[in-house]
């Protein structure tokens, strides 16, 4: 099978595909009118997101400069047949697919440095190497390793900068982007072209002067979202509101006044219209008698906090208990927990080691 039967094939494909396209119906459609100046404009405000376009304009510059002809580079350069280097490419592909799965789910690095550095750093050194060398079984196994690590960790390279974008200017970034890659790969192809003609070692080496342009650009946008992310966590530390409420009361008493079914009525009242303030992110409820353990389960989970520590602490009649609770839906980290201790303690233990004085009168 030669090229131009495989250009046929995929011109009878995107046939086949304008029909099916023509023929979909009862698609709906916003027709809420975006304008590419007011998108642009947005856009151009976000420097993260300005950068990301370069850096994703320099990666396809540096992908295609290096593999923008690897059907040539394996049939004339490595002695491949067509067969064999379509078959060689469809597999290497099928594994890349598999490969960026499973880096997805299980092998991405908590730090994102890294996970920048095993994508391109290892790549860049490769192509270094192969270049360097002149050695046509190193060339093969650098664009082995680009095109196998091709589709892994995009959840750290691209999906962080393209989820910025707010969902009504999402059609338009998608386009500009799509253009600005274009733009990339046309460069990467014309000095794919010229880089060929002194053999396929000059091409990896010319990608991998790009790449390390890319792997810089890459580990300051990570800087940037860092720096961003973490300014937003202390500015949000400084809103911060912390209810401390004390919860003290006995069930079983001699004439109580309030009776203890008022008392926990006014209870629930009082703390559900505090927590109204969505400020408030961290409970802490002291005294907690045992008899109201069920009410303050049922006002966090009401009220959509999580009870991360409670502390049970030894009294003459009954367990006391001191609680600590945080808002579901924040990034509160909390270290340590520490509680006090009290009677002949010197330090908080547990409630059956407590040792409490109660000679008193």
């Amino acid at each position: 099978m030669d090229y131009n039967i495989c250009l046929l094939v995929a011109v009878i494909f995107l046939i086949l595909s304008f029909f099916v396209v023509i023929n979909i119906k009862n698609i709906k459609v916003n027709k809420e009118k975006i304008e590419l100046r007011k998108t642009i404009q947005y856009i151009i405000k976000d420097k993260i997101v300005i950068l990301y376009i370069l850096d994703y304009m320099i990666s396809n510059i540096a992908m295609n400069t290096g593999l923008g002809l690897k059907m040539l580079m394996l049939t004339n350069g490595l002695d491949f047949s067509a067969g064999e280097a379509t078959n060689f490419l469809l597999a290497v592909g099928l594994i890349a697919d598999v490969i960026g799965i499973m880096a997805l789910k299980y092998f991405t690095p908590k730090n994102d440095y890294i996970t920048i550095t095993i994508k391109f750093g290892i790549r860049m050194i490769l192509y270094w190497i192969a270049f360097i060398s002149n050695d046509l079984t190193k060339c093969l196994i650098a664009m082995t390793w680009s095109i196998l690590i091709l589709t892994a960790y995009e959840n750290i390279t691209d999906a962080p900068y393209i989820n910025r974008i707010k969902n009504e200017y999402q059609m338009v970034f998608t386009n500009v982007r799509y253009m600005v890659g274009l733009v990339g790969t046309s460069i990467g192809l014309y000095f794919a072209g010229i880089m060929y003609g002194y053999g396929i070692a000059f091409n990896l080496g010319l990608s991998a002067f790009f790449v390390l342009f890319q792997l810089a650009l890459t580990y300051y946008l990570v800087y940037l979202r860092k720096k961003e992310k973490n300014k937003k966590v202390k500015r949000r530390k400084i809103n911060m509101k912390v209810l401390s409420y004390n919860v003290y009361g006995k069930k079983n008493v001699e004439n109580p006044t309030p009776s203890w079914e008022i008392r926990q009525e006014n209870l629930y009242k009082i703390i559900n219209k505090i927590l109204i303030d969505q400020e408030i992110e961290i409970l802490c409820f002291q005294e907690v008698n045992q008899n109201n353990m069920i009410l303050i389960q049922k006002i966090c989970d009401e009220n959509s906090f999580i009870i991360l520590e409670k502390f049970p602490m030894k009294t003459r009649t009954i367990n006391q208990y001191n609680i600590i609770a945080v808002k579901k839906d924040k990034e509160i980290n909390i270290k340590n927990i520490h509680c006090l201790p009290h009677g002949k303690d010197e330090k908080y233990k547990e409630i059956k080691d407590q040792i409490i004085d109660f000679s008193y009168v």
